[in-house]
C-alpha cells in the first residue's frame, strides 16, 4: 500500500514553510507519494470567519512567543528563517502560479518561493520578484505571470 501525503499550503504561512523543508526526507523515509496543494490561506481564514492576518488580534506576548517558537522549529530543522518585512504579504500571484505548475516544477518553485520570503526576505507579492524567482530554477517566469491571470488557473487555486 503506497501512503499518501497532502501538503497544503501557502508561501505566507511560516509553519508550513518549516513543514516544506522536511518534505523530502519524509518521502524518502516512507515511500510516500506526495502532493502539493496550493491555497490561500487569507481566503481559508475568510471562509472561517476569522480576519485575514489572526497575528493582529494577538497580545504582544503570543506574538513574542510565536516568534520564538518558529526560531526554535527554524534551528531544529536547520533551516533559515528570516521574518520578512511588512508579513504577511500578499500571496494571490505566487499561489496561482503554483496552481498553474504540476509535480517537479511544482515542489521546485514552492521551494524557490519559499526560500524566497522566508530566507531573503522578497516581496512574492511583486511579479517582478516572481518572475525572478521562476527564471533563476529555469522555469518561464514571465508567461507562468501571465498565465496566473488565466480563469482556468484563477479556478484551480479556488
Amino acid at each position: 500500500m503506497t501512503r499518501a501525503v497532502s501538503f497544503y499550503f501557502d508561501v505566507v504561512c511560516p509553519y508550513a514553510y518549516l513543514a516544506s523543508t522536511q518534505l523530502d526526507r519524509l518521502v524518502v523515509d516512507t515511500g510516500a507519494r506526495l502532493s502539493l496543494r496550493p491555497i490561500l490561506l487569507g481566503g481559508l481564514f475568510r471562509q472561517i470567519g476569522q480576519v485575514d492576518d489572526p497575528n493582529r488580534l494577538m497580545s504582544e506576548a503570543k506574538v513574542a512567543h510565536g516568534r520564538r517558537d518558529l526560531a526554535r522549529w527554524a534551528q531544529r530543522f536547520g533551516a533559515p528563517l528570516r521574518m520578512p518585512g511588512a508579513h504577511p504579504r500578499r500571496t494571490l500571484l505566487p499561489m496561482r502560479v503554483l496552481s498553474a505548475l504540476e509535480g517537479e516544477e511544482r515542489t521546485r518553485a514552492m521551494h524557490a518561493l519559499y526560500a524566497a520570503y522566508w530566507a531573503e526576505g522578497r516581496d512574492v507579492a511583486d511579479p517582478d520578484v516572481v518572475t525572478a524567482v521562476l527564471d533563476a530554477i529555469a522555469l518561464d517566469g514571465p508567461a507562468l505571470v501571465a498565465r496566473a491571470g488565466t480563469d482556468e488557473v484563477k479556478a484551480a487555486l479556488v
